[in-house]
């Protein structure tokens, strides 16, 4: 009996496996969206590590979450420094309080760099 069916078990399989994988590109692509979306402005009043291992900031007293994709913040940010980030792009510019060193992190880059900008 499995036999006469086996083709009807494979098709469920593959249809269940694309949909899988196009519901996750949509999630990503959101996200990504959402991030894009943000902005904000200030200096950094507070740091806490969230759930991902990523930096949670509050930034004129507005909470700052990026989710996982945060991590790539995670060695630059402490408390006085200012951060910028404009909407319509996932780069982020840190300007470190005690060394006036300019950073430049993109948080959708998987590849952990960053960009020093020359003063």
């Amino acid at each position: 009996m499995i036999k006469r069916y086996r083709e009807a078990i494979i098709i469920f399989l593959l249809l269940g496996l694309i949909l899988m994988t196009i519901r996750r590109q949509y999630v990503i692509k959101e996200v990504h969206n959402n991030i894009e979306n943000e902005a904000f402005d200030g200096i950094i009043e507070g740091i806490t590590i969230g759930s991902r291992d990523a930096p949670i900031f509050i930034v004129s007293r507005k909470e700052v979450d990026l989710g996982g994709y945060g991590h790539n913040l995670k060695d630059h940010l402490d408390i006085g420094d200012s951060v910028y980030k404009q909407q319509g792009n996932s780069n982020v510019v840190i300007i470190k309080y005690y060394y006036h060193d300019t950073v430049m992190v993109d948080v959708l880059d998987n590849s952990n760099s960053n960009t020093e900008i020359p003063n």
